[in-house]
């Protein structure tokens, strides 16, 4: 939760390989075999932090907002040969990302804002049907997008 000015390289570095460049290359190494087949589904983790700009840290919140452009590029570039490529943003999410964090006392001030009014943590459990219904042919008119799955985060 670092912001930009207290951000540096070895913590750029490893969010940016988990975030950005691990979906690069899954997509990269599956890409062949779908354009093979005539057809595949990509559903990427975004987060609101693809969306705005103080969430959760300098960052975490450039990455989402990369894994963005890389569903969207992907949709671009291969949706004319049957490859959809869509996002899922949900808010807090009960995982163990903060368990070793060290968190700044200038981003956590910045970013527990409204702590109070917004809505609880989900699970995984939760965001789950998000990523079913867009991997389904239910979804099939639906590419290049990421769909919030926030429980109204961003509405606070």
């Amino acid at each position: 939760m670092a912001p930009v000015g207290e951000t540096d390289d070895a913590l750029w570095e490893k969010v940016l390989a988990v975030n950005l460049t691990g979906p690069f290359r899954v997509t990269r190494a599956a890409l062949p075999a779908m354009l093979a087949r005539g057809g595949g589904i990509f559903v990427n983790t975004c987060s609101i932090a693809s969306f705005l700009g103080g969430r959760a840290g300098f960052a975490y919140t450039a990455t989402k907002h990369g894994i963005l452009g890389l569903t969207r590029a992907v949709a671009a570039e291969y949706g004319d040969r049957g490859i959809r490529c869509n996002g899922i943003a949900p808010g807090s999410v009960k995982t163990g990302i903060a368990q070793d964090m060290t968190i700044s006392e200038a981003g956590w001030a910045l970013r527990t804002k409204g702590l109070a009014t917004r809505p609880p943590q989900a699970t995984g459990a939760d965001i789950a049907p998000t990523a079913v219904f867009l991997a389904s042919d239910a979804a099939a008119y639906i590419n290049g997008t990421c769909l919030v799955a926030d429980a109204g985060w961003t509405a606070y």
